[in-house]
Order: structure tokens, then C-alpha cells, then sequence
């Protein structure tokens, strides 16, 4: 199984898992089916006002005169080439029986990331080597989950996870790949799976460069091309 670094607040995952019981109908309200995320990725720029960057807007549009900031600033110095592109996807589904091996069911959430054409900071070179090592996924969850001993529905404070991509097979010459589950993370923290009244709302996905600037975030967009 492909390896990956994980930093999690683990006393929130104590919490997350503690008491949660498979065999209990879901005590908070929740949708019949919520499958999961597929989303594109666009470069993470920094805030126009408020930020170290732009204390305030020195500029307006030339139509309707809004203020803004130019240039944008780009938290990375890496940037996409001209076929670049990263792609974010999660699916959750209930295992019966459950794919740690022990129990008899469980939810599992599965995610993964995808770029490619990534160049480096000369905004020529395809990422590769050096370059394409220490890349991470950074996100930040809120957990709503069954907490079965007390008989209330419970909402864990959010916690950040950090997945460093492993420079493998689909690594290098300008691409980037990551899959991971919520089996795997919990196992090697030594916790139990989820159960299967579990919701996770992504707070934050972010994809972040070797020296830990944020590159790209979900959202769309495009070239006028």
C-alpha cells in the first residue's frame, strides 16, 4: 500500500471515533445520499485587501470602476503550463463488512488529487525530481458523528490533515498523484473506522508546493481559449 504522511490533531479523532456505533440510526439530520466531491483546482492567490501583499486596493476596473489589486499575487512560485490542470475528488460509501478487516461495517471516505503540467519556478521545466518531492494535500474537516453512549449527535471541532504526495509511479515530468482513505489514516493512528452515520464537510483543499505555499484550491475557471 502506497505510503503517506499524515499530521492529524489526534485528540479530536478520539473523539471522532469514540462511541460511534454502526448498528444506530443516524441521530442528526442527513441527506439519503451524498456521495462525494469532484472538482477542478485553481491557482491560490491572496486576498486583494487585509493581506501582507495588499494592505489596500491601488487600483479599478476599467468597467463599473471596482477596486482591486494587481498584479495577483500567487502564494507559489511554481506555476501551471499551458495544458496545466489539478482535479480534487472524494467518494464515501459504507463498507459491509468493513475493509479494516475487523469490523462488521463502517463509512470510509475516499480521496484523491491529480495535476498535471506543473513547471517549476522558471515557469519552463516540468516539475520533476527534486521538484516533484514534498508536494502536499493540506485540508481541514468538520466531523458531525453519532456519539451513541451519551444518545446525541456530536460535531467534532475541524481538524487539518496534511497528505504529502508519494513521488512514485504518476509522479514527475510536470504531474502529481495522491489517493488516500479514512480506513487507512484511522489505522495508523491505532483508532477504530468510522461508523456508518458519519458526515465529513471539507472546510478547506488546498494543494501545496514543496516549500508549503499554497498553489492550488478549488474553484473554476478558464483561458479564453
Amino acid at each position: 500500500m502506497k505510503k503517506f504522511s499524515m499530521f492529524l490533531a489526534a485528540v479530536a479523532l478520539v473523539a471522532f471515533t469514540a462511541g460511534v456505533s454502526n448498528a444506530e440510526d443516524c441521530l442528526f439530520d442527513s441527506p439519503a445520499k451524498a456521495k462525494g466531491i469532484k472538482a477542478s483546482m485553481v491557482r491560490a492567490v491572496a486576498s486583494c485587501v487585509g493581506s501582507v501583499t495588499y494592505p489596500g486596493t491601488n487600483t479599478t476596473t476599467s468597467t463599473g470602476g471596482t477596486p482591486g489589486c494587481t498584479p495577483p499575487f500567487f502564494y507559489s512560485a511554481y506555476s501551471f503550463g499551458p495544458k496545466g490542470a489539478c482535479s480534487y475528488s472524494n467518494k464515501g460509501k459504507t463498507e459491509i463488512p468493513c475493509s479494516d478487516g475487523v469490523e462488521a461495517e463502517c463509512y470510509n471516505l475516499t480521496q484523491s488529487v491529480k495535476c498535471k503540467d506543473i513547471v517549476d519556478i522558471d515557469e519552463v521545466t516540468p516539475i520533476d525530481g527534486a521538484a516533484a518531492t514534498g508536494w502536499s494535500l493540506q485540508s481541514v474537516t468538520r466531523p458531525t458523528v453519532n456519539d451513541i453512549t451519551a444518545g446525541v449527535a456530536i460535531t467534532i471541532f475541524d481538524f487539518p490533515v496534511q497528505s504529502v504526495f508519494p513521488c512514485i509511479k504518476g509522479c514527475g515530468k510536470g504531474k502529481l498523484k495522491f489517493k488516500g482513505d479514512t480506513n487507512t489514516l484511522l489505522a495508523g493512528l491505532g483508532l477504530p473506522p468510522l461508523g456508518v452515520c458519519s458526515s465529513l464537510a471539507p472546510q478547506t483543499i488546498v494543494v501545496s508546493d514543496p516549500d508549503g505555499n499554497q498553489f492550488a484550491v478549488l474553484g473554476g475557471g478558464g483561458t479564453g481559449s
